[in-house]
C-alpha cells in the first residue's frame, strides 16, 4: 500500500529541520568559540566535588591538594553525608583572573534540601587555570576555620492542660527499674 502524499512530504522536511538545527547549534559553538579554558577548569572542579572525588577537586585549586580534600569531606560529613548538584550560572574572564558565579543545591538527609549562589574566583599561570581556593568557594559566609553543618534543636514540651487549664503533667525525676 502506497503512503498518502502529505506524508512522504513531512518526513523529509521534518529531517530537513533537524540537520538545519545541528547545523545552526554547531555554528554557534564554533562561533563562540566554545567553552573558555577557565570554564572547564571550573567545571572540571565542580565535577569532582559533587562526585565526592576529593583528591581532583583538590587537585583542580591552586591551594594545597590535601588541605582542599579535608575541608570539602569536612563541609559534605558537617551536612551528614548530602548530594551536592551545582550549576555554573556565569563565567566573567578578565585576562588572567575569571570568575564564576555557582548555584549550590544540597540535599540534605532527613533535613531536605537548600541551596544558595556563591561566586568562584580562578587564576591563570603557567600551568593553566586554577579554582583559588578559599572557604567562600564552599559558602560565601564561611570564614577559615568554619565548615557548614546540621544542628537541630527541638522545643521544649508544651504543657499537658486540663479543662481549666491545670497542668496534668510536671517535669519530675523518673527512676526506672528492672527486676
Amino acid at each position: 500500500m502506497a503512503e498518502p502524499p502529505s506524508r512522504r512530504r513531512v518526513l523529509p522536511l521534518a529531517a530537513a529541520l533537524v540537520v538545519l538545527a545541528a547545523v545552526a547549534t554547531a555554528l554557534v559553538v564554533l562561533l563562540a568559540g566554545g567553552d573558555s579554558e577557565a570554564r572547564s577548569a571550573l567545571d572540571r572542579f565542580l565535577t569532582a566535588w559533587e562526585a565526592e572525588d576529593y583528591e581532583e577537586a583538590g587537585a583542580s585549586t591552586d591551594a594545597a591538594p590535601r588541605t582542599v580534600e579535608r575541608e570539602l569531606a569536612a563541609n559534605r560529613d558537617g551536612l551528614d553525608g548530602a548530594s551536592l548538584e551545582t550549576e555554573v550560572l556565569g563565567l566573567e574572564e578578565d585576562d588572567d583572573q575569571a570568575t564564576g558565579e555557582v548555584e549550590m543545591s544540597w540535599a540534605v538527609p532527613v533535613i531536605g534540601e537548600f541551596s544558595y549562589r556563591t561566586e568562584v574566583q580562578l587564576r591563570s599561570s603557567d600551568g593553566g587555570w586554577a579554582v583559588h581556593w578559599e572557604p567562600g568557594v564552599v559558602h560565601p559566609e564561611l570564614a577559615a576555620g568554619q565548615r557548614l553543618g546540621t544542628e537541630r534543636e527541638f522545643p521544649e514540651r508544651a504543657p499537658i492542660l486540663d479543662r481549666k487549664e491545670r497542668e496534668l503533667v510536671e517535669p519530675r525525676s523518673v527512676v526506672d527499674v528492672g527486676v
